[in-house]
């Protein structure tokens, strides 16, 4: 039984000032540039080259880091330049980066875009496939903000190995790591390649604002890969880099990709459903009916095939939804099958068919706000402008003096913007 198989950092204690100090007769500490729970960070002058040097100062039995640094060779790493023992403690001599840790540009208030993002993501998918495929698998451990440093050129490296670990399979052993970054299965001493996507997953988020709504609208096939990245259990995650990599490159657009977006907004609104108790003459409840009818939506055919594929998991689909919709009458039920049909047709690219789907939602139930609002932001993505202009004033007559939904409110002022924005560019066009 462990008593302990995971160390959390945490900053404090007293820090012994070593600048001046001269490391193998050759590079002199000017300047303390970092401190962490696997030793410290020096910014050093190489008196004979006249360069500067990083080099970072560890206890004897956290030599392991330099072991690893010996044997690799990635241009996304630091390159290992000396190393020395000296009065009881380990120094490992790496090149200088100039630039900053992705967390020092967050906390100058940097806002990252998607596409930056993407990028970020698809650096650090290299770099982690490369160390997955030494022999034996190194597992970095502790991915985060703090340990990723973007160049003066903005090339993105990944920064200090002290806890990394050599994997092998079943073994239980104490592991580093950070809270919030590091994957559940890090607490029990065992690690994976799993174990760093999550991280990579967690990471991305943080990079993000940590506000998956600001996704959710933009990008909410990118909210789906987090998603999966930062599944609790490591089966459920993507299991190696290479599906890290192969996914990142569909959703930056490096290959080609069909409408897939929008699936976030159908598994939203599963998530969001209320239960039912509808159980006459042995019906189900609406909550499992419902769950069971999308599970195409979860599957790998869906998530991973070609747009072949997915084009069948729809068509099947929405044969299931339109059971649903004569099955289960009362009014909540037909409103969430009716958006699901509509959101399953915009996903087979049928823009036609979701339009009917959805005025047939406000025909049914001319008070659905929700079903305005999405109507509205369907109508944005095709670009019909001057469509979800008229029904935005439709909606503005239905609600009268009420506001909107609470819940409802943020899509809602998205419709608004994109409205806003469209009556703008049209007072700007000159007239003729």
């Amino acid at each position: 039984m462990l008593c302990l198989s995971f160390r959390i950092y945490r900053s404090g204690g007293k820090i012994i000032s070593e600048i001046g100090t001269i490391i193998k007769n050759r590079y002199c500490l000017i300047e303390q540039i970092g401190q962490g729970g696997q030793g410290s960070l020096y910014l050093a002058r190489d008196m004979e080259l006249g360069i500067l040097r990083v080099i970072k100062k560890m206890p004897m039995e956290q030599k392991k880091e330099a072991e690893y640094m010996r044997r690799l060779d990635y241009p996304s790493l630091p390159g290992m330049v000396d190393y020395a023992e000296q009065s009881g403690s380990c120094y490992l001599v790496m090149e200088y980066i100039r630039g900053k840790t992705l967390q020092q540009c967050l906390n100058e208030g940097i806002v990252f875009s998607v596409k930056e993002l993407f990028d970020f993501g698809m650096a650090i998918t290299e770099v982690l496939s490369y160390l997955h495929t030494r022999n034996p698998p190194i597992y970095y451990g502790d991915l985060k903000p703090d340990n990723l440093m973007l160049s003066e050129n903005e090339k993105l490296y990944l920064i200090d190995l002290g806890s990394a670990v050599n994997g092998y399979e079943d073994r239980v052993q104490v592991l580093c790591g950070t809270d919030g970054f590091a994957a559940p299965e890090q607490y029990q001493g065992r690690i994976c390649a799993s174990s760093d996507i999550y991280g990579l997953g967690k990471t991305l988020e943080v990079l993000g604002g940590g506000k998956k709504w600001r996704y959710f609208f933009l990008r909410p096939d990118f909210v789906l890969f987090l998603l999966r990245c930062c599944r609790k259990d490591p089966r459920h995650r993507y299991q190696d880099m290479e599906a890290v990599k192969r996914r990142l490159e569909i959703l930056s657009g490096k290959k080609k990709r069909k409408k897939l977006v929008w699936v976030f907004l159908l598994l939203g609104t599963v998530a969001g459903y209320v239960s039912f108790s509808l159980s006459p003459a042995g019906k189900i409840c609406f909550d499992d009916a419902l769950s069971r009818t999308t599970e195409g939506y979860y599957s790998s055919v869906f998530l991973e095939g070609d747009a072949e594929d997915r084009k069948q998991v729809c068509e099947d689909m929405e044969d299931r939804l339109q059971k649903l919709l004569e099955n289960y009458r009362e009014k909540e039920c037909q409103r969430r099958v009716l958006l699901l049909l509509a959101a399953n047709s915009e996903l087979m690219e049928r823009p036609d068919r979701a339009a009917v789907y959805y005025e047939q939602l406000l025909l049914y139930d001319p008070e659905f706000g929700e079903g305005y609002t999405e109507y509205g932001l369907f109508l944005c993505r095709q670009n019909r402008k001057e469509a979800a202009r008229k029904l935005w004033k439709r909606y503005q007559q239905m609600l009268g003096e009420s506001d909107a939904e609470p819940g409802n409110a943020t899509k809602v002022r998205l419709w608004q913007k994109e409205v806003e924005e469209s009556d703008e560019k049209e007072k700007e066009k000159p007239d003729v």
